[in-house]
Formats: C-alpha cells, sequence, structure tokens
C-alpha cells in the first residue's frame, strides 16, 4: 500500500509540477513581449495557418448558431406560466 501511495503521490506531483512550469513559460513570454515592445497576440497567430483559422471560424459560428435557439421543455412551460 505504501509502495502504491509513494507512486500515486509522484504522479500528482509531477502534473502539479508540469502545470507550474507551463504557467511560468506563459509569464516569462508575455514579461520578454512587454519588455521587448512586441505584440504578443500578434506573434502568437504566426503559429496558426489557413487550416487552422478555417477550423477556428466554423467552429465560432457553430456555436453561434446553437446560442440563437430557447430552451424548450418542462422549463420554458414553467416560464409561460408565470
Amino acid at each position: 500500500m505504501a509502495e502504491h501511495n509513494r507512486a500515486r503521490q509522484t504522479a500528482a506531483d509531477s502534473k502539479r509540477l508540469e502545470r507550474k512550469r507551463v504557467k511560468a513559460e506563459a509569464l516569462s513570454e508575455r514579461l520578454d513581449a512587454a519588455e521587448t515592445g512586441e505584440d504578443l497576440e500578434r506573434k502568437r497567430n504566426w503559429d496558426y495557418d489557413i487550416g487552422d483559422n478555417e477550423r477556428w471560424e466554423k467552429k465560432k459560428s457553430r456555436k453561434a448558431t446553437r446560442a440563437k435557439f430557447e430552451l424548450t421543455g418542462a422549463s420554458s412551460r414553467a416560464a409561460r406560466r408565470v
């Protein structure tokens, strides 16, 4: 049991440390961009290609379409009674 708990603890610790590393890298990138006067969003966008952009636009349009519909069912019937 003790060995299992140690292995589990180690896995949780490694995940926590990885999250901290990613967060530190993002902060470092932000600070470097501010220091040099670069636009961070523009710099990040250089990594995307046309296909990525098309997929993103398609996803946004699907979300917008879904947001237009109202809820139906019991919740809307209860609202009409009031």
